[in-house]
C-alpha cells in the first residue's frame, strides 16, 4: 500500500503504511526502503538517510539492495552532499548496472560536483536510454512532478550538459 500511495502523491499515507510495514516485519529491508522514500518525498532527507543505512546493515547482499542505494543517493542529493550521492549511485549501478536512470542520477551528481567530462559521458549514456527526454516536463513525467529533488537533479543534468527544450 505504501508504494500505491507514493505513486499517487499521497505521501502521508505512504509514510504511515511504510511505518506499519517496518513495525510488522523489522527485518525486511523493503519496509525501510519505503519508509526512507516517504521521508525523502517529504523533503526530510536528514531523517531518511539513517533509515536507508539501517536497511543496508540488515541485508547488505540482498538482491534488491540497489533500491536502498538509490534512496541513499536521493537523501544525499537533497542535503547537497553530492560526493556521498555519487558514491551511493555508484553502489546502485554496481548492484544493478542495467538501470539506465541510474546513469542520469550519476550525471546529475557529477554535474553538481563540476566534474563535467565525466558528467557528460554519463549524460550520453542516460540520454541514449531515454531518447524521448527533451524537456524538463519530460523528466518530471519520468520522476516525480512535484518534488524539490526533481529540480535538483534537473539542475545537475543541465550542469552536465543537458540542453532541455523549452
Amino acid at each position: 500500500l505504501s508504494a500505491y500511495y507514493m505513486f499517487n502523491d499521497e505521501i502521508q499515507n505512504c509514510y504511515d503504511y511504510a511505518q506499519r510495514a517496518v513495525k510488522s516485519n523489522p527485518s525486511h529491508i523493503m519496509g525501510y526502503q519505503r519508509l526512507g522514500m516517504a521521508l525523502n518525498r517529504m523533503d526530510r532527507f536528514e531523517q531518511a538517510e539513517p533509515i536507508f543505512q539501517k536497511a543496508l546493515k540488515l541485508s547488505p547482499v540482498d538482491p534488491e539492495i540497489w533500491v536502498i542505494h538509490v534512496g541513499c543517493f536521493q537523501a544525499f542529493m537533497g542535503q547537497a552532499q553530492y560526493q556521498n550521492a555519487l558514491e551511493a549511485c555508484d553502489r546502485a549501478i554496481a548492484s544493478n548496472p542495467r538501470m539506465g536512470n541510474l546513469h542520469g542520477f550519476r550525471s546529475a551528481a557529477l554535474g553538481h560536483l563540476e566534474r563535467f567530462d565525466e558528467a557528460q559521458k554519463e549524460l550520453a549514456i542516460y540520454l541514449e536510454a531515454r531518447p524521448n527526454l527533451k524537456t524538463r516536463e519530460d523528466f518530471r513525467k519520468l520522476f516525480f512532478r512535484t518534488w524539490v529533488l526533481t529540480d535538483i537533479i534537473i539542475e545537475g543534468l543541465i550542469k552536465a550538459g543537458w540542453e532541455p527544450e523549452e
